[in-house]
């Protein structure tokens, strides 16, 4: 899933657009939710 968000980073940097805004906080909190509920399984 992270992949996929970095990914699509990626190519909005080569084409920029000035509304597309990325919260890096979301995308770290959401990606340690996802290990927490991992281990818990």
């Amino acid at each position: 899933m992270a992949a996929t968000l970095f990914r699509d980073y990626e190519i909005t940097l080569d084409k920029p657009d000035e509304d597309f805004k990325i919260n890096w906080g979301d995308i770290i909190s959401v990606d340690f939710d996802l290990r927490l509920k991992h281990r818990r399984v």
